[in-house]
């Protein structure tokens, strides 16, 4: 299990709301270690800054230069496939996408084969299908996914799907926040003394885009197959 988080700041942040910004960006990284730890990274697609880390994203990541992003997305990782190492660290870069992927692609293998891919990590599929355009249909997988395009300079891409976690606020005078747990992004934002406007809860499969500190929902849909071994996964 992995764990993603970020932002999008609306174009003036209240000054008091901004300086807890600090605040948010540690706590977030450390409730998401919790489901990471093997590595971190992060991505600003409004200066095009991608950084990774092995480790804890506490230790290795500041919590200053990450909250100077006005746009951020973040993610921990817990490997499943795949080494640990800085180049298995999410978010990847395929082509026109960056993103990160917090769930597990069952049948990667499978995909690999039928697209002549080589992916060390299984989330790398679903971001060559969004970058191809292609359908989700042939994808078994769950979980929950943040992206951005490198020929869009701001905005956030945000999707869950197949029972995929993600908590969702908009923050007074600051914008919006995400992150893998309610419980985790309620405390954070509590501990860091901001007041949350609005939850949202996002429509499973529907894509939603995150920009300038508003939310919105997409015709966009990613609907991947529930894998063949959910029941007994789930149970």
């Amino acid at each position: 299990m992995c764990g993603i988080f970020g932002w999008s700041l609306q174009p003036s942040p209240c000054p008091q709301a901004l300086r807890s910004l600090v605040d948010v960006a540690e706590l977030l990284s450390m409730f998401n270690d919790e489901r990471g730890g093997h590595s971190w990274g992060w991505y600003a697609p409004e200066r095009g800054e991608l950084q990774h880390g092995l480790g804890s994203m506490e230790r290795g990541a500041c919590p200053l230069e990450l909250s100077s992003h006005r746009h951020l997305m973040a993610h921990t990782r817990w490997a499943t496939t795949g080494t640990i190492s800085t180049e298995n660290a999410h978010p990847f870069c395929v082509e026109n996408v960056v993103g990160a992927h917090n769930g597990i692609v069952f049948n990667h293998r499978e995909l690999s084969r039928r697209y002549q891919r080589y992916c060390p990590v299984d989330s790398m599929h679903l971001l060559h299908h969004l970058n191809d355009g292609y359908s989700f249909r042939k994808v078994e997988a769950y979980g929950s996914l943040e992206w951005a395009r490198l020929d869009e300079e701001t905005g956030i891409y945000l999707c869950a799907f197949n029972d995929g976690e993600l908590a969702v606020c908009r923050v007074e005078g600051l914008g919006v926040i995400w992150s893998s747990k309610w419980f985790h992004l309620i405390n954070c934002l509590d501990w860091s003394g901001l007041t949350v406007e609005r939850d949202y809860t996002l429509v499973q499969n529907r894509v939603y885009w995150v920009c300038d500190g508003e939310i919105y929902h997409t015709k966009q849909r990613i609907k991947c197959r529930r894998p063949q071994v959910w029941k007994s996964w789930k149970d």
